[in-house]
């Protein structure tokens, strides 16, 4: 959320056009052809056949979700970082990270 929020890059819009269309399709239109999908790549039973669904359907809700709590930090905060010797992996786990955790917390539910 941090990237698609944070960063301005080329497909930007167009990617989060397709976070919004992916939420749109309802899980019970995909669940057949995703049963035959898993079963052709022989992972029927296992825990990847869980996993990888859940994350498709789910990960796009929560990055559209926290991103209006990493867009409500302002931008002037990471400027102040960097300033201050911040590296972009510290800003991201000792100044957004306890900052957006509610949101966390509440995409999490």
């Amino acid at each position: 959320a941090t990237a698609v929020t944070r960063f301005r890059f080329k497909f930007r819009t167009t990617l989060l056009i397709m976070f919004l269309v992916a939420q749109m399709v309802p899980v019970e239109a995909l669940t057949i052809p995703l049963f035959f999908l898993m079963r052709d790549f022989g992972q029927l039973n296992t825990l990847g056949s869980l996993i990888l669904p859940h994350l498709a359907f789910s990960l796009p809700f929560a990055i559209w979700m926290l991103r209006g709590f990493v867009k409500a930090v302002p931008e002037a905060l990471e400027e102040a970082a960097y300033i201050d010797g911040a590296s972009r992996t510290r800003f991201l786990w000792q100044i957004l990270f306890p900052l957006v955790f509610p949101g966390l917390v509440a995409t999490s539910v």
